[in-house]
């Protein structure tokens, strides 16, 4: 199974390559486009994919540039503000959709964020320009479900594939910033949870606490081919073109959709998904200020893009305010289950890690429900056969010698 998910991946991987090959090729060609206009735009995505961008936003990027530039018709490192208002104009009166004359504004600013502002602001020639998106709005059926993620959890054996969707769903990390984080940026509590540190260029580092993939983490930790190196990437890829590798943003994404497929979840998934399904869950108890510190977000309006309310916690509330008894909140389904040993083990698991015993009552009654079928054979065998108890008999007195 694992072979191929890796295999898919990188087909789509090569696909992209391909297309980005192509673009690289259309503007290096182009005699439109002057020779210093090509050496920024390839440093610029050179640049922007050492820190971390997919080989799918390089592909926007050199696609957008490349056709900016044409408009523009002078070097980027010589346009004023005046030449940025004309451009902008031309973008907006355009036939694309609002999202995408959004994308490529944004693209405009952060180019030359890099080209004047040092990557860390942006210039005079930028501040000014107002990017509008139209924010989807998605049905309450269209978020993933803890029932979701667990049927997710059940249907792969892989210990790194379990590690991976329990992080995303737990903690809401972006997909960048997941493939980034090495061995070393796990750090573990003095309660035995576990603390992410990562790092992303939107707001940089941050440390995120785990708590219901902290079994799965664990597990996966323990079979880490490279555990022992602390530069290692915690999630690195089992193909054996790229053993051992970092995994690509695309190699995660042919995971979960491959994964999906075997449940027949016919949702959107993808590890944005659980970055909404995170952050919708957290929502229920935790501030906007603090849901923006856990999953680094700048801007509050971020929250209710991501956030959907659950009715019934607005009912509760409404029922709170005139002094009525709450509904019963259901326990979450992805909490790990603590063993009478006090090993804490994933709600998927039947039997403990550390001690080997039952961990719900479904599998304690089949065991016993066993156990009472096998003394039954056994009854029966040694009335028709009474030279076994002489023969069990026997064979202890071996054991305990």
């Amino acid at each position: 199974m694992e072979n191929e998910i890796v295999i898919d991946a990188a087909e789509i991987l090569y696909k992209v390559h391909s297309k980005t090959n192509r673009e690289l090729v259309l503007l290096t060609e182009n005699k439109a486009i002057s020779k210093k206009n090509k050496e920024l735009i390839i440093e610029f995505t050179e640049y922007k994919k050492f820190k971390g961008l997919s080989d799918v936003r390089i592909l926007k990027y050199f696609n957008r540039l490349r056709l900016m530039v044409l408009k523009l018709n002078k070097d980027l490192d010589k346009v004023n503000k005046k030449d940025i208002e004309t451009l902008v104009i031309q973008i907006n009166n355009s036939n694309l959709s609002t999202n995408s004359k959004g994308e490529d504004l944004a693209i405009l600013r952060l180019f030359y964020k890099w080209l004047k502002g040092n990557d860390k602001k942006y210039p005079k020639e930028v501040q000014d320009i107002t990017i509008r998106r139209e924010t989807k709005k998605r049905a309450p059926s269209e978020i993933l479900t803890e029932e979701d993620i667990l049927a997710m959890l059940n249907v792969t054996s892989s210990v790194r594939n379990k590690a991976m969707i329990s992080i995303l769903a737990d903690s809401g990390v972006r997909v960048g910033e997941l493939v980034n984080v090495h061995i070393s940026n796990i750090s573990y509590t003095d309660d035995g949870l576990i603390q992410l540190m990562v790092e992303t260029g939107k707001t940089g580092g941050r440390r995120v606490l785990l708590i219901p993939s902290v079994p799965y983490l664990s597990t996966w930790l323990n079979h880490h081919p490279l555990k022992d190196d602390p530069k290692a990437h915690l999630f690195i890829s089992l193909d054996k073109r790229n053993h051992y590798g970092q995994l690509s943003h695309s190699s995660v994404n042919m995971m979960l959709h491959k994964i999906a497929k075997k449940i027949n979840l016919k949702k959107a998934v993808n590890p944005h998904a659980f970055r909404r399904f995170s952050a919708t869950s957290s929502s229920s108890f935790m501030s906007d200020s603090l849901l923006m510190m856990r999953y680094g977000w700048t801007k509050r309006q971020t929250v209710s893009s991501y956030t959907f309310l659950n009715p019934k916690e607005a009912d509760n509330s409404y029922r709170k305010g005139f002094g009525k008894q709450e509904l019963k909140v259901k326990e979450s389904q992805l909490q790990s289950v603590v063993c009478i040993c006090k090993a804490v083990n994933a709600p998927t698991n039947d039997y403990c890690n550390n001690c080997g015993k039952p961990l719900n009552l479904r599998v304690a009654l089949s065991l016993e429900n066993k156990r009472i079928k096998i003394d039954e054979q056994m009854n029966n065998l040694i009335e028709k056969k009474p030279e076994i108890l002489d023969l069990l008999a026997k064979m202890i007195k071996e054991i305990d010698k």
